[in-house]
């Protein structure tokens, strides 16, 4: 879905320089250009626990899962000028989560990217005995 590429140093400039953004009491959430930065894909999925019930997950670029949404409510926060336009309805869905990518999904992100560096620094070390 989305083409760009970032490193973990680019991640942390990107935070470091820029504010998180509060949109609610309950979450942070980052900048609109950082979760451009992360997204790799946005997937409609059916919900594990509860029929009927359909989650919208989002994905890094790497094809990690970050957080998930219930569609309905992001249905129902969309502003979608003609639902009978399904790539309309998917954009605009898709507007409303890239501006609400939580601020912990991030952390787990530069968590993972961080610890998948140092596993890979010490596998190509090299110990003399």
């Amino acid at each position: 879905m989305f083409s760009h590429s970032c490193s973990l140093f680019t991640l942390n400039r990107l935070i470091l320089n820029k504010k998180v953004y509060v949109m609610s009491e309950e979450s942070d959430f980052v900048p609109y250009e950082v979760a451009m930065q992360i997204v790799g894909n946005i997937v409609e999925e059916e919900h594990l626990h509860e029929l009927n019930r359909r989650i919208l997950t989002v994905y890094d670029k790497e094809g990690s899962e970050l957080c998930w949404y219930d569609a309905e409510e992001i249905m129902n926060e969309a502003v979608i000028e003609n639902p009978k336009d399904k790539d309309g309805v998917k954009l605009a869905c898709v507007e409303v989560i890239m501006r609400q990518i939580p601020k912990w999904a991030l952390e787990d992100l530069l968590k993972r990217k961080k610890a998948e560096a140092e596993d890979k620094k010490d596998s190509s070390g090299s110990s003399i005995a």
